[in-house]
């Protein structure tokens, strides 16, 4: 419902939600994109969930360059762990659309979940269901999946959809190293979290970047 998501389309709104976001250690972040309206497509949400709240950004009422401005202290800090699901797709669109900024220490849940080798399938909804116990209605989903995110306003499911993407993020990180860690050991699964780093750099950032995550060790809290 709307009481668990904030949703952000001003500069002034971004801008104290960002003075907030400098204190979390933990965030979930996700996109919402538009490839059919346009030749080179644009990202139309940002969703970030923190310890307190999940938020949504709207990044067609609000300026890229603000968006940036607010984002880049964070999303390149590594100190600050940041949760996806399946980082491939939004690494690129974040680079490409805020001026290649970076997201230094990713914890994709994709990826570890895919290396348990527990799940029949590893999308957000299986996940979600296994440890959060919850269930996105098939028909909300079909409904919302491949949702128009350039219209304005944005009907309240559509809204609460994209929340849902990172709502459950830092709950679903919890349950994936609980296992992880009587899986493989502490140090085992410092190595898979190492290597999924490298991997998702590579791919996506130029050398200095990776560089800046040469000395980083990951952290399970």
């Amino acid at each position: 419902n709307q009481d668990s998501y904030s949703y952000i389309d001003t500069e002034s709104g971004l801008i104290k939600f960002g003075k907030e976001l400098l204190a979390e250690l933990v965030i979930g972040i996700d996109i919402e994109n538009d490839s059919k309206h346009s030749y080179y497509g644009s990202i139309c949400l940002v969703q970030i969930t923190t310890s307190k709240s999940t938020f949504i950004i709207d990044a067609i009422k609000v300026s890229h360059k603000t968006i940036e401005q607010i984002l880049k202290p964070v999303l390149e800090n590594p100190r600050v762990v940041k949760i996806f699901h399946d980082c491939r797709h939004d690494l690129r669109w974040l680079q490409r659309d805020f001026n290649h900024i970076a997201c230094l220490n990713i914890f994709d849940t994709f990826v570890l979940a895919k290396s348990l080798n527990k799940f029949k399938s590893i999308g957000l909804e299986v996940l979600l269901d296994h440890y959060c116990k919850f269930s996105l209605s098939p028909i909300n989903k079909k409904q919302f999946q491949k949702s128009d995110w350039t219209t304005r306003p944005l009907a309240p499911g559509q809204l609460e959809y994209a929340a849902l993407d990172t709502f459950f993020l830092r709950s679903i990180r919890a349950g994936l190293l609980k296992d992880a860690l009587e899986c493989y050991g502490e140090e085992e699964l410092k190595r898979i979290l190492l290597e999924t780093q490298e991997l998702s750099y590579l791919r996506v950032y130029d050398k200095e970047k990776v560089n800046k995550m040469k000395d980083w060790v990951p952290t399970f809290k």
